[in-house]
C-alpha cells in the first residue's frame, strides 16, 4: 500500500453511487465526496510551499473528512486541530507543526480567524493560507464577519477552483498525519505517523475483520485520537458507509445504533460503561452489530460482558496500542465463556501483538523479565513509529535499540504480565500518564498548567473518581498559592481540554514526602479520596 488514501479513491471508481458518509442529516456518496476531496487536493497543490503538513481545523462533519483525503491526496500529511479545544493550545500545535495552510469551513472561519490574531500566531504564521472547504458540494462563501487579520496576513482561497485529477504517489516513510499527545512539560508532543506504518495496520485489520461494502461503521473519535484514523481508512478502504452521531448522542448512543443499522461498532470502554448506566446495554439491544471494537483505555471485565450480551452477534475485541505504534498493536477476543476466567483486577487481557510484530517484556533492569513476571511492556514492527517532533532526547528516551541487529523498540510504559498461554495482561503505568475517558493525559501537564498560573510550589493531580478501575476525571492537591478554586478551573478550561480539567481543587498545609523526599503521591491520593 502506497498513499493511505488511494483505497477511498478505489472505492469512489468501483462504488460512485454507494454511500460514503451519513452525517449531520446527509448522505453522501462516493462520487460526491471524491468531488470534494479532489478540490482540496487542488488548492493544497496549488499553494504548495514545499513544507509537509496541511492541518484541518475541523471536526466530524462532511468538510472534515473531505480535508482529510484532500491533504492525503496531495501528497501532505494532516494535522488536525478541533476548533472546540482552548485556542493557546491549539495555536501552539499549529506554530509546532510548521503547517503553511490550514483547510477549515465556513463554520469554523470566525473561530479560525480568532485563533490567528494573536501577536504569537502573527510571527509565526505570516505566510499561512487558509483553504476553505466546498460544502454541499456546491461554492465555499465566506462566512459573515470575518477577521481582518485573515485580509492582512494570512492568504484566503476556496478550494474548488482547480481540483486535482489523481492521487499523488507517496513514500513508505512518508508523514500520513501528526497528532499531538500530552506532554510532561506542559506542552503537547507531536508524533508522526508515516503512510507505511498506517499502511501496516490497515492491511492487517482487513485480513482479520473483512470489512464489506455492505458495513456500516460507527465514527465516535475526535480527529485529534488516533482511533478516528480505524474509523474512516477501514471504512473507506472497504467501500462502506462512515456513520457519524451527532454531538448529543456521543454518549449514549444507543438508539443511534439501531437507528442507523450499524453494522460495525468502536468506542472506547467508558463510551460502553456510561451506557450501561443508562440501561441501554440490555440483552439483544443491538442485534445488527457484527463487529465490536474497543481501545484507548482499559476494558473492564463487566463492561465486556455486558456488550457481548446487548450484541449477541457480534464478535468483540479489546484492542491496545499507544500513538506511538499507530492505532493499535495487539488484541484480545471476548470469548463469554473463557475470558472471564482470564481477566484480572477486573480488566480484559490486551492480548497478543499483530502478526509481523515483536513484543518484550522487560524488568527494571532492561532484561527480560521471567515468565509470569510483571515488567514494562516493548514494541518493535513495521508500526512503531520514528519518534516525536522536533524531541531528540524524549525520542531517544522512548525509542530504543536492544540486542545486536539494531532494531529500534518503542517503551510502552505500560506494566504488563504475560501469562502461560502468551496472552498479556494490562497491569498499570510506569509514569503519571493517564486515560481519561480515552484521552492520554500526561498528569504533569495539568500540574504545570495549574502551578505556573497560582504560583504554587506544589500541585498534584489525582485521577478520580474510579469506575470499573478507570479514571473518569481529575481532582487536584494544591500546597500554597493566591488563586481560589474556581479561579483555577477556570483557567483550566481556558488552557487544556475538558477531560484534563479537573473537577475539585483542594487546598493543603502540609506536603507529604517519601522517604526519598519526593512527595507521597499515594499519600495525597488517600488525604483527597480517604482510600
Amino acid at each position: 500500500m502506497g498513499n493511505i488514501a488511494a483505497g477511498f479513491f478505489r472505492m469512489a471508481e468501483h462504488f460512485p453511487d454507494r454511500h460514503a458518509l451519513d452525517v449531520q442529516g446527509q448522505r453522501v456518496s462516493y462520487g460526491a465526496l471524491r468531488d470534494n476531496v479532489l478540490a482540496i487536493a487542488g488548492a493544497v497543490a496549488a499553494h504548495d510551499s514545499g513544507r509537509p503538513h496541511v492541518a484541518v481545523f475541523d471536526q466530524r462533519s462532511r468538510s472534515a473528512y473531505a480535508a482529510v483525503l484532500g491533504i492525503l491526496a496531495a501528497g501532505r500529511a494532516y494535522v488536525p486541530l478541533n476548533p472546540g479545544f482552548p485556542a493557546q493550545r491549539t495555536r501552539h500545535m499549529l506554530i509546532r507543526s510548521g503547517c503553511a495552510a490550514v483547510v477549515t469551513s465556513a463554520e469554523h472561519l470566525p473561530a479560525l480567524a480568532a485563533l490567528l490574531d494573536h501577536p504569537e500566531a502573527e510571527a509565526a504564521l505570516d505566510e499561512l493560507t487558509v483553504i476553505l472547504a466546498p460544502e454541499e458540494g456546491g461554492p465555499a462563501s465566506l462566512a459573515p464577519g470575518l477577521s481582518p487579520k485573515l485580509a492582512r496576513g494570512p492568504r484566503l482561497v476556496r478550494a474548488g477552483s482547480s481540483p486535482a485529477t489523481a492521487v499523488a504517489e507517496v513514500e513508505k516513510g512518508q508523514t500520513a498525519y501528526l497528532l499531538f499527545t500530552s506532554g510532561s512539560t506542559g506542552a503537547p508532543k507531536g508524533v508522526a505517523v508515516s503512510h507505511g506504518n498506517v499502511g501496516a495496520y490497515l492491511d492487517y485489520v482487513a485480513s482479520r475483520y473483512a470489512p464489506c461494502p455492505e458495513d456500516r461503521f460507527s465514527q465516535l473519535f475526535d480527529l485529534t485520537f488516533d482511533l478516528s484514523v480505524h474509523d474512516m481508512f477501514v471504512c473507506f478502504g472497504a467501500g462502506a458507509c462512515l456513520c457519524v452521531p451527532p454531538a448529543a448522542s456521543l454518549m449514549a448512543p444507543g438508539r443511534f445504533i439501531r437507528d442507523k443499522g450499524l453494522t460495525v461498532w468502536f468506542s472506547t470502554p467508558s463510551t460502553a460503561a456510561f451506557m450501561a448506566r443508562l440501561g441501554m446495554l440490555k440483552p439483544d439491544a443491538f442485534p445488527g452489530l457484527r463487529l465490536s471494537l474497543f481501545c484507548g483505555e482499559p476494558l473492564p471485565a463487566a463492561t465486556a460482558a455486558a456488550w457481548s450480551r446487548a450484541a449477541p452477534h457480534s464478535r468483540l475485541e479489546n484492542l491496545y496500542g499507544p500513538t506511538e505504534t499507530t492505532i493499535a498493536i495487539a488484541h484480545y477476543a471476548w470469548d463469554p465463556a473463557v475470558s472471564p476466567g482470564q481477566c484480572q483486577n477486573g480488566l480484559t487481557p490486551i492480548g497478543r501483538v499483530f502478526a509481523n510484530h515483536d513484543m518484550v517484556v522487560v524488568g527494571p533492569d532492561g532484561a527480560p523479565a521471567k515468565p509470569g513476571q510483571a515488567g514494562e511492556l516493548l514494541l518493535a514492527g513495521v508500526q512503531v513509529t520514528r519518534g516525536y517532533l522536533d524531541d531528540e532526547a524524549r525520542t531517544a528516551g522512548q525509542f530504543v535499540r536492544r540486542g545486536d541487529d539494531g532494531r529500534i523498540w518503542y517503551r510502552t510504559g505500560d506494566i504488563v504480565r504475560e501469562d502461560q498461554d502468551g496472552i498479556l495482561q494490562y497491569l498499570a503505568r510506569t509514569d503519571q500518564q493517564v486515560k481519561i475517558r480515552g484521552f492520554r493525559v500526561e498528569l504533569s501537564e495539568v500540574e504545570h498548567a495549574v502551578r505556573s498560573f497560582c504560583q504554587a510550589p506544589y500541585v498534584v493531580a489525582v485521577p478520580w473518581p474510579l469506575h470499573q478501575g478507570n479514571p473518569e476525571g481529575l481532582i487536584l492537591a494544591v500546597f500554597g498559592g493566591d488563586k481560589s478554586q474556581d479561579e483555577i478551573i477556570n483557567h483550566c478550561k481556558n488552557r487544556l481540554p475538558g477531560y484534563m480539567v479537573p473537577a475539585r481543587v483542594d487546598f493543603l498545609e502540609t506536603v507529604p514526602l517519601n522517604s526519598n523526599g519526593k512527595i507521597d503521591r499515594a499519600a495525597v491520593k488517600q488525604l483527597l479520596t480517604g482510600i
